[in-house]
């Protein structure tokens, strides 16, 4: 697949020099991070594995960076008492400095750092990992589908890979913008362009696509890694999901579930029911592919990619488990405030997106907004069920609600199963 931006005549090594010059992102080692796939860094795995975490767990960190997916991830599994091996892997000393500090602070011990491109990994007999954060990465690889089968190649049969990938559309006006700071740098030295960048964009015109999309909004105040990593980066590519889904594919991934799986249905997107017939008769991943052309602003992909002969799992199934734990992300607990006080209502329900908020129209009654009232503090199945119960509400009902909870927020990406260990 050819690069969106592919000038260099040595990509990796392109890429590894812009690195070192702005190790990405720039945060405060000590300062607290998320996942960029879920923003609970153990739903993030849990997704991936289909529920399965044992006590011992082995993640790669392809791509680190500065080591923010690590120290989140690392965090969560110390804290739940579960044994971790971290492999981090990237081209950047600079950025695997902070990612040690970063490590350091979470507390993590033992991490094995590689500085080298992904596509060398395969000749270092490392063992089989159960989890591969691949976040933000397969951007600025020479070759994704080198990258890939790579990562699929140390997977383990139960693994997954979490994968972030930058989404063709939202992403309108960054190529343009690239060619034209490219042209103004006056230097191939890493970053040489931050000066002209600033003067461009803090002076384009209201019909340029850099104004006029809200994700890529310029303010004058975001630092300079931030914007060079956007406009700078050496080799950037964007995709649509029908390309990461074929890419999945000749390395032997599937695509197994959206982090944000509202997204990627066209349904609500389609005013007719005769178009929504004709929706449901297309294949998955072309009506993933139908609701990113109706949406025209996904700016990121966020996805888990398993062995394409795995079976999938049903995670409602936890759901019969009373210690399971439903975890919100994304939404407040102000948030299921209001919509526990809505009983009986039409409401509009939003995550945010980027710069936006995204959503969908409900409407809750009695038994689920008791269980809305309680889901700030990431109750268990059993503690749930004792408060429906004293509520007056009999068991099946109670049943009832938690699944219908638990359906409507996990397609908003707000809501995860939980199993303890």
């Amino acid at each position: 697949m050819a690069a969106d931006n592919g000038n260099a005549a040595d990509p990796t090594d392109a890429v590894r020099r812009f690195y070192e010059a702005y190790p990405y992102p720039d945060i405060e080692a000590a300062q607290p991070t998320r996942t960029t796939i879920l923003g609970d860094a153990w739903c993030a795995v849990h997704h991936a594995l289909d529920g399965r975490i044992g006590r011992r767990i082995r993640i790669l960190f392809a791509g680190g960076g500065t080591g923010l997916a690590m120290q989140a991830i690392g965090r969560a599994f110390l804290q739940a008492g579960v044994e971790c091996d971290f492999v981090y892997a990237d081209l950047s000393e600079p950025s695997a400095a902070i990612a040690r500090r970063r490590a350091l602070d979470a507390g993590l011990t033992g991490v094995e750092y590689l500085i080298r491109p992904i596509e060398d990994l395969t000749g270092l007999n490392l063992a089989p990992f159960d989890y591969i954060d691949f976040s933000g990465v397969i951007n600025h690889v020479a070759d994704p589908s080198v990258a890939l089968d790579a990562l699929a190649g140390l997977l383990a049969p139960h693994g997954g890979i979490g994968i972030m990938a930058y989404g063709r559309l939202g992403r309108t006006g960054i190529y343009p913008m690239q060619n034209a700071l490219r042209l103004l740098g006056g230097s191939d030295a890493p970053g040489a362009g931050v000066a002209s960048m600033r003067e461009v964009l803090g002076a384009l015109p209201p019909h340029n696509w850099i104004t006029k999309n809200p994700h890529l909004k310029y303010i004058p105040t975001s630092d300079d890694v931030e914007l060079a990593d956007r406009y700078l980066n050496p080799n950037d590519r964007a995709f649509e999901i029908s390309e990461l889904d074929a890419l999945c594919r000749r390395s032997g991934l599937a695509i197994r579930g959206f982090v944000h799986p509202f997204l990627y249905d066209p349904d609500p997107l389609l005013a007719t029911k005769a178009l929504r017939v004709r929706a449901s008769e297309l294949p998955p991943i072309d009506r993933a592919q139908l609701a990113e052309w109706l949406h025209g602003i996904l700016h990121i992909h966020q996805f888990f990619a398993v062995p394409a002969d795995r079976e999938p799992a049903d995670m409602t199934a936890l759901l019969a488990n009373r210690d399971t734990r439903l975890m919100p992300s994304m939404l407040g607990a102000r948030d299921f405030s209001a919509l526990a006080r809505a009983a009986g209502q039409t409401v509009d329900v939003a995550v945010p997106y980027g710069a936006l908020k995204l959503g969908v129209s409900a409407s809750f009654d009695r038994s689920d907004c008791l269980v809305l009232a309680r889901l700030q503090d990431g109750p268990t199945v059993a503690e749930l069920r004792q408060h429906l119960a004293e509520q007056g509400v009999e068991e099946a009902a109670a049943e009832a609600a938690i699944r219908r909870v638990y359906a409507f927020f996990s397609r908003l990406g707000a809501l995860h199963l939980r199993r303890g260990v």
